[in-house]
This record gives C-alpha cells, structure tokens and sequence, in this order.
C-alpha cells in the first residue's frame, strides 16, 4: 500500500516542478466525467507553472498513481 507522501515523491519524480504548479493530492475520486482509473492517488496540477500562469490555458492535469503498486497509471 503506498501512502500519500510515497506517492507525492512518486509525482515528484514524474513532474519536476510541481511544487510550483499548485498541486493537490487526493485519494477521493474526482468524478466518472474526468475517465480516471479507481483506487488511485490523484494528483491534480496546473499545465504550467503558478508564476507563468498568464501564458497557460487554465487546463488542469491529473497524474493517477495505484494504490497497490505505485505504478502510474495515467
């Protein structure tokens, strides 16, 4: 079972800067509407960083890290 700061470093390894994209970590399913796989961590990001935030789209990101495995499954 991977907890929450396991799976933070696991982001963090995949996604450099995120402590500058305005992260959020959860473990509560976002909504059937985003097609995110079950039992994940979610980490929700912004498409660029907070201090270049005008040159983005406003899209967020989800990065979905199993439970079970600490694998990233999208």
């Amino acid at each position: 079972m991977i907890d929450k700061k396991s799976a933070l470093q696991i982001a963090m390894r995949i996604i450099p800067d995120l402590m500058n994209r305005g992260y959020l970590i959860s473990d509560q399913f976002p909504g059937p509407d985003l097609k995110l796989p079950p039992n994940c961590w979610y980490v929700k990001y912004s498409s660029v960083p907070l201090n270049y935030s005008a040159c983005g789209n406003g899209k967020t990101l989800y990065l979905c890290i199993d439970m079970e495995t600490g694998q990233v499954i999208k």
